[in-house]
């Protein structure tokens, strides 16, 4: 699973509108321009911990679990009460609750939002999709594993890979990843260095959750190929919609500072697209995941076969068999 930063606003770790945007004497970004630095630099920018009242750190023992309650206050914010598990108290004692929620998509399968909070520069996105005919198992195969990622998000991932041998399910230090994600031209590909976690949701539900850290030895900085990019908060939120499992629900959230100088004409134009995004990302998930489940049928279909194969070899002829004297 990976909640890479997207210029898609279909993809958790997108934004509608990109951060900050400050134009140089070109219209364009720097040749590099680290994302917290960006902040720590303007002095009309409140501190990004300013977004989370509750933050958090990622080497500290809960903090995959606060950074999964967050997301649950920003789902609620965004979803209201359709949103499986919320409650009153569960989104009342964080700041986001006082964010400016704008929808930019709502249909029967798919919703998109952007949150704006007083005092936070760094803007939040959240997207649903109700995904029929598809299976937890394989929707979490779909995002959590680089190879399969790569195989219908290609398009916006230029990179993914899991660093070091964490145990994403380690509520302490969890998985490294490491992704890169293609920009429009001529702005350079983001990259991003992150933890994440799974954990498990009520009612057989999944959640993966992110978030960035710095560590040159793991991840130097190449600022002659990429911006680096940082996520604040990130995560997918699957639940199943009925007894069978056959039909799930996807929540994403995402906070990201994308870093760079970004023009307000691309900003413009990724806002332009958003609903198309949405529905192509839900889309190419639920097309890949219908393939994984084929691809599953078939595998156990020749299992079967071969069993059965098996099975025929092991019997006698029936000449063999009418040969043998019976006991009277």
């Amino acid at each position: 699973m990976q909640a890479p930063l997207s210029f898609s606003p279909g993809v958790a770790g997108s934004t509608t509108t990109p951060l900050r945007a400050q134009e140089n004497q070109n219209g364009y970004e720097s040749d590099y321009y680290d994302a917290r630095s960006e902040v720590s630099d303007c002095n009309d920018i409140a501190d990004p911990g300013d977004c989370e009242e509750n933050s958090c750190t990622s080497g500290s023992p809960n903090a995959a679990e606060e950074l999964l309650e967050q997301l649950r206050v920003i789902e609620r914010r965004c979803r209201g009460s359709a949103a499986c598990g919320a409650s009153d108290e569960l989104y009342s004692n964080l700041s986001e609750a006082d964010a400016d929620v704008e929808c930019l998509l709502r249909d029967d399968t798919s919703q998109f939002w952007v949150c704006r909070t007083d005092g936070c520069a760094v803007v939040t996105v959240c997207a649903y999709f109700r995904l029929n005919s598809v299976t937890m198992e394989d929707a979490v195969e779909a995002i959590r594993i680089p190879k399969e990622r790569l195989k219908w998000d290609g398009a916006n991932l230029k990179e993914l890979e899991i660093l070091g041998d964490g145990d994403i399910e380690d509520p302490s230090a969890g998985q490294i990843v490491r992704c890169v994600v293609n920009a429009p031209r001529p702005l350079k590909a983001r990259e991003m260095l992150q933890r994440r976690w799974q954990l498990p949701l009520p009612g057989g539900g999944q959640a993966f959750v992110l978030r960035s850290f710095d560590d040159q030895s793991v991840c130097p900085l190449r600022p002659d190929r990429y911006v680096r990019a940082f996520t604040h908060l990130s995560g997918y939120l699957l639940r199943p919609l009925d007894a069978d499992g056959r039909n799930i629900e996807l929540t994403m959230i995402s906070r990201c500072d994308i870093g760079g100088v970004v023009p307000a004409w691309i900003q413009n134009f990724v806002r332009r697209l958003a609903k198309q995004e949405v529905v192509k990302f839900s889309k190419l998930l639920k097309a890949h995941c219908e393939k994984l489940a084929s691809a599953r049928a078939e595998a156990a279909a020749r299992a079967a076969r071969a069993r059965q194969l098996r099975a025929v070899a092991q019997l006698r002829p029936l000449a063999e068999v009418d040969s043998v004297p019976r006991n009277s």
